[in-house]
């Protein structure tokens, strides 16, 4: 039944599971208990170390004993651990078991830590129930960094949906709390939340860098290399936006640096994705590949749903470049289920137009034009002109008029004037040749016509102009 394990100190283990249950089953109740704080006593005193603490041990067995402040000092613990380590299940259990036992302000932590780990995993109807939970808490208690701290998370679960407005509102009260506080490290991370995600994506470029900027001041006096890492990279994204491709990967590879001395593996899978992508546009097409896979292993290895969906788009696309159509497509059609589910409509957009790039390839022009609907339908909806400029373009290329298509041209491009955006290089390469092509079945004045007519127009009226509907006077 029992196996010896070592003489001294004297240890036995069981050789079969169902030995085990049925020996522990059949012990009264109350000495489970006392043989479980007994032995969560000596693991604490005797065996765990600040370099091995062995919270998942002590969670369970004071989970088990009649210590009820060890028991919730452990789950809490060994949630916080499971967290960082990226263990979504496990901190969910730890968390979950947590809040069984607490209530009211002592809940706090546990709700917007729970509600942190469910919106990395993608469960995002939870994770916003619990940090709107949290929120009513926070006020009731009336303490402000915790409703600062709850607010800024409603901000990155919105901005993970793609909702950038609603993003923006949050973070913004988030900011302002922060700052009212003098609370830097909420702060910093708020700024990060705003300037690198929601402002950076709404085309608020100048804006963008300034709120980089000051993270990365307060990273710096805080030395919160993680954070300073971010900042790098949301400044990089910006550069990267505005065509300043050479400073955007000097950035990229500096928050690389800095993530992989800070053990950031999350941070590091998101640096190897940009510079794949600049590397890509730099036509070092096996480079950015390599760098794609590493990033998806990282991803799937620590269960980043989001950034898994990014990274098997982007290699799509590479598919796409070297020819592979049929593969460029299962990778596009998997990383949109995956936003799909999410309802990540900036990644939905995404991914449409670049299903609506293959459609056009095999020259398949309705079913092009439906999915570069579809996309700019998304991108209008949370106000990413960036995106529906692309949509436009893919639009254009696949017009059956020349004017309509130097029309449809002209609104991609006065988007993209509009907040100071730089396409992507094969967007810009269609614009052009469309452009190129379209002026010569119609003459140079159809240009100008099309470019005076799009510079009055609205993002709604642009939309309208491309779906076919009635533009407003």
């Amino acid at each position: 039944m029992a196996v010896p394990v070592s003489e001294e100190p004297p240890l036995y283990r069981f050789d079969h599971t169902i030995t085990h249950e049925a020996a522990y089953e059949s012990l009264p109740h109350a000495l489970k208990v006392e043989l479980h704080g007994r032995v969560a006593r000596h693991v604490e005193e005797a065996v765990a170390s600040p370099a091995d603490p062995h919270l998942d041990e002590l969670a369970f067995h004071y989970g088990r004993s009649a210590f009820p402040e060890k028991r919730r000092e452990y789950l809490w613990k060994a949630g916080l651990a499971a967290k960082a380590n990226y263990a979504s299940e496990s901190a969910v259990l730890y968390l979950e078991k947590l809040l069984s036992e607490v209530s009211g302000e002592e809940a706090l932590p546990a709700l917007l830590a729970l509600g942190e780990v469910e919106a990395f995993a993608g469960e995002h109807a939870r994770a916003e129930r619990r940090l709107r939970e949290a929120l009513e808490v926070a006020r009731a208690a009336g303490d402000a960094l915790a409703e600062a701290t709850a607010r800024r998370l409603l901000g990155e679960l919105s901005e993970r949906q793609g909702d950038h407005t609603a993003a923006r509102e949050w973070l913004e009260e988030a900011v302002s709390a922060a700052r009212r506080l003098g609370a830097r490290e909420e702060l910093v991370k708020a700024l990060l939340a705003l300037g690198g995600n929601v402002l950076w994506h709404l085309g608020e470029y100048a804006g963008a860098t300034a709120l980089l900027n000051e993270a990365l001041s307060v990273a710096a006096e805080l030395g919160d290399d993680r954070a300073r890492a971010r900042a790098l990279h949301g400044l990089a994204n910006v550069a990267l936006y505005r065509g300043q491709r050479e400073e955007a990967e000097e950035l990229f590879t500096r928050s690389l640096e800095v993530r992989r001395e800070a053990n950031d593996e999350l941070g590091v899978a998101n640096a190897l994705n940009n510079l794949a992508i600049i590397a890509a546009g730099s036509g070092r097409n096996a480079e950015a590949e390599d760098l794609l896979r590493d990033s998806l292993a990282i991803r799937r290895r620590l269960g980043d749903v989001a950034g898994t969906a990014v990274a098997l788009n982007n290699l799509g696309f590479m598919a796409a470049e070297r020819g592979d159509l049929e593969r460029a497509e299962r990778l596009y059609e998997e990383s949109l289920a995956s936003r799909t589910s999410l309802g990540d409509r900036l990644g939905m957009a995404v991914s449409l137009n670049n299903l609506g790039d293959l459609a056009r390839r095999r020259g398949d022009r309705p079913a092009a034009r439906g999915l570069y609907r579809q996309s700019l339908e998304h991108a209008h909806a949370i106000d990413n002109r960036r995106e529906a400029a692309t949509a436009l373009a893919g639009l254009a290329a696949v017009a059956d008029d020349p004017e309509r298509a130097l029309e449809l041209c002209a609104c991609a491009e006065a988007l993209l004037a509009s907040i100071g955006a730089a396409p992507d290089e094969d967007v810009r390469r269609t614009l052009d040749e469309v452009r190129g092509a379209s002026v010569v079945a119609a003459g140079p004045d159809a240009w100008e016509r099309a470019e005076t007519a799009a510079a009055s127009m609205s993002f709604a009226d642009v939309v309208a102009l491309a779906l076919g509907q009635p533009v407003l006077a």
